[in-house]
């Protein structure tokens, strides 16, 4: 039979061994100031509404950039529904229905349909689409851009590990939503045309992307850290971190190893001794049915045999010719 902790394990080191030295005293250190109070991470720079594009030329261009990955969301709402997730950001997770229902938002790739890096002839191949949206003939279409070397790629991840995570704002009690800054911009399968975000992150100000990406790098971190199976100094993806974030993203990862290696080790632990306090024991079994006798009279115990001794009458006689026999005190 499958062990099922081993199906189960969300770790990937052996024992607490395996933590290197140079990380021990501040893992620990974290770890006796972890506090279940979540922070909630919701600062972003609204979008806006800017140029409008219908040139076929410009169009093109706009789906060129092999190191950005390509989505689209259609909805069938109106401008305040657009202005909205301009305004905060797309909806892409929400976990306390997760856990409940599988048809629910559960990251981007849910709500969305990823059309990959971008490439030359990226808006030809996918014109026909836009124009056809499949979700609820969507007229509108929300175009996102975000950059590769963010992407958590799926070799590294465990389980249902989200790739996009760094993207999002917001909290695990209220939902998370795809930052409005990777918003592209706004495609209309009427007009033909993108309706730009003046505040796509390449157009905003150098203090507030330097900002936005450092912000960026510690949600990459904690994502790394939550969903990847090797440390960062020993996977084989590219990291879009300097040597101090390495640092920092291997701290991280191993802490969180180490907790879920305590945590799995206290849950062996005390399924072990429910087990043990459960185990069978037979004395105790004839000690009760010897108590229970002492207070049980013959005539309680013929009621309860009595129709026993019936069924037993009748399979008697059914069985005469065949010369077997019951004794009636049985």
């Amino acid at each position: 039979m499958p062990n099922i902790f081993e199906m189960l394990k969300d770790y990937f080191i052996d024992s607490e061994e395996d933590i290197p030295e140079e990380y021990k005293e501040i893992i620990e250190e974290k770890l006796s100031h972890t506090v279940e109070d979540e922070t909630v991470i919701d600062e972003h720079t609204p979008g806006k509404r800017g140029k409008v594009i219908s040139q076929e030329e410009e169009l093109q261009g706009f789906f060129k950039d092999k190191n950005k990955i390509y989505f689209g969301h259609g909805t069938p709402g109106g401008e305040e529904i657009i202005d909205s997730i301009l305004d905060i950001g797309l909806k892409v997770k929400d976990p306390e229905a997760v856990r409940g229902y599988m048809a629910t938002l559960r990251g981007l790739s849910s709500t969305t349909i990823e059309w990959g890096p971008g490439t030359d002839d990226m808006f030809d191949d996918k014109k026909a689409f836009l124009d056809n949206w499949p979700h609820k003939e969507s007229d509108n279409i929300i175009i996102i851009s975000i950059p590769k070397e963010y992407e958590l790629l799926a070799s590294e991840l465990r389980g249902a590990g989200d790739p996009y995570e760094a993207f999002y704002v917001g909290s695990e009690q209220e939902g998370y939503r795809l930052r409005p800054e990777f918003i592209r911009g706004i495609y209309n399968a009427n007009s033909h045309s993108i309706t730009l975000n003046e505040n796509f992150y390449e157009n905003l100000p150098e203090e507030e992307q330097k900002k936005l990406f450092e912000e960026m790098k510690n949600r990459f971190i904690e994502a790394y850290a939550k969903y990847a199976m090797h440390s960062p100094k020993e996977t084989k993806i590219s990291l879009p971190l300097d040597g101090e974030g390495i640092e920092q993203a291997s701290i991280e990862w191993y802490k969180t190893q180490l907790e879920r290696l305590r945590k799995d080790k206290e849950e062996r632990e005390e399924l072990q001794e429910t087990e043990e306090e459960e185990e069978f024991d037979s004395d105790m079994v004839w000690i009760d049915l010897d108590e229970m006798s002492d207070d049980t009279k013959i005539s309680d115990f013929d009621e309860t045999t009595k129709s026993i001794k019936q069924d037993v009458q009748e399979r008697k006689e059914e069985k005469e010719n065949e010369g077997w026999s019951v004794d009636d005190d049985w």
